[in-house]
């Protein structure tokens, strides 16, 4: 029962999200929708369960099912409808893909009931979500950079605490299986907005492998089961590369909405999600710039995250709860030996088995550069990564060991879709041209299609 309850409370936080983004006209059908309108819910439920944790207020489901209410009532209003429409494979060989990453995720579902949280998905971000369960706040003492709970980083953004949270109210219980379960939920929205984003790209067999091999990618699924938000930021990645892509390839304002969205999730669940979205500001607005859109709406979707964050950073600075990420003490040649040290490391890890293919598939992606802008984003943030270890006041050595796998494998799905997209052109120069007079099609047979319903009216 308690597992019915919390898949309960999944759907509602997807309802949320969904409503929102319908009342602004900027839903999207198919997988990659179910996943924006899943991070829009946490994304709301974020920022104000942070703004309540800010005020010193008890956090109550109540307030959204109460906003819940009133966005149904918007949309009922609009008749935008909340239609969840999806493409089907009619290839065999996509469909049994597709079915092994669907058993891979079942099984790695009932692994998670055994709770499968690691050491960082405890205390970092279980721990925060047990003590709002109980107290229905962080409370001061929880929230002293010297107290018993500083080794809880309680200075993290709540994003991924808060979706905790929100499953223990509803299932009545602090159960940790339920934050080890909710990692495999967000594990499962990878594939969805892979398979939808690029099987009109390589075709259904292709985007089914890419599905298939995000889930059973090891570096991903040890952390979604064990708790830590990883994951969140590797769907945030992903959905932000991918939708600005399609707003940039299609003039689709809701795709630079949507991208607002998918880099307000990583901001608010982890530290690399700020600087992802500093990334990704940085190309889409001169991206925008560059075709001549320079309106405060076209620009507001990448101030977003910033907007929704600054409550909660600015709290977790005045009370001292900040970490030290870098040191301005550094000498340079020590410096210099870090880079090195740094490249090392990384090469090192490119060569390994499960790591090279992709090496091998994001060259050919780079040197198709289908995706400029994604690119850029992708390689901003991975610099960003390998610039905080260069400067790290820690053990640089201990730090790479213990948290570049799970840092670069967050990275996997928007380079498989980036790089997948590239292999795609390169082996079918007319691919693109043949999905955008395919879309052209089916933008005129809806055309047709409301014109003989309105000459029937």
């Amino acid at each position: 029962m308690i597992v019915v309850r919390a898949v309960a409370a999944l759907v509602v936080l997807w309802l949320i999200g969904a409503l929102a983004l319908a009342c602004i006209g900027a839903r999207r059908p198919g997988g990659p929708g179910v996943a924006a309108d899943f991070a829009a819910g946490t994304a709301i439920l974020a920022f104000v369960g942070s703004v309540a944790v800010v005020a010193g207020a008890r956090v109550s489901v109540l307030p959204f099912y109460g906003l819940a209410a009133v966005l149904a009532a918007a949309v009922w209003r609009r008749r935008p409808g909340l239609r969840i429409s999806g493409a089907w494979p009619r290839d065999r060989i996509a469909l049994t893909l597709l079915a092994v990453a669907g058993a891979s995720l079942a099984s790695l579902f009932v692994s998670s009931l055994g709770d499968r949280l690691w050491w960082d998905g405890w205390v970092i971000w279980a721990l925060k979500a047990r003590v709002l369960f109980l107290e229905g706040t962080l409370p001061p003492g929880f929230l002293d950079p010297e107290g018993a709970y500083a080794f809880a980083h309680p200075g993290y953004p709540l994003a991924l605490p808060l979706v905790n949270w929100w499953l223990y109210r509803h299932a009545g219980a602090a159960a940790p299986a339920l934050a080890s379960l909710c990692g495999t939920v967000w594990l499962a929205l990878l594939p969805l907005v892979l398979w939808g984003a690029l099987r009109e790209r390589t075709g259904e067999r292709v985007a089914a492998l890419a599905a298939a091999g995000t889930v059973t990618f090891w570096p991903l699924a040890v952390n979604a089961a064990g708790g830590t938000a990883d994951v969140v930021v590797a769907l945030a990645l992903l959905g932000a590369v991918g939708e600005l892509d399609r707003g940039l390839s299609r003039a689709d304002p809701g795709a630079f909405v949507r991208c607002g969205v998918y880099l307000s999730l990583g901001a608010m669940a982890k530290m690399e999600g700020l600087v992802l979205a500093l990334a990704a500001a940085v190309v889409g607005i001169g991206s925008l710039v560059r075709r001549g859109e320079r309106s405060v709406r076209a620009v507001l979707p990448f101030a977003l995250p910033f907007i929704l964050v600054a409550p909660w950073h600015g709290f977790a600075a005045a009370r001292g709860l900040g970490r030290q990420f870098v040191s301005a003490s550094l000498a340079p040649e020590v410096i210099g030996e870090r880079i090195l040290l740094v490249i090392g490391a990384f090469g090192d890890m490119a060569l390994e088995p499960p790591w090279l293919p992709l090496v091998i598939l994001a060259g050919i992606g780079v040197l198709r550069r289908t995706s400029a802008a994604g690119w850029f984003v992708l390689g901003g943030h991975i610099a960003a990564l390998a610039v905080a270890y260069v400067l790290t006041p820690l053990d640089m050595i201990w730090l790479i060991e213990t948290s570049s796998w799970r840092l670069l494998g967050a990275c996997v799905p928007a380079l498989l879709y980036l790089s997948l997209s590239g292999v795609a052109a390169a082996s079918d120069p007319g691919a693109a041209t043949g999905d955008r007079a395919s879309r052209s099609r089916d933008r005129g047979s809806v055309r047709q299609e409301g014109g003989v319903r309105a000459a029937r009216t």
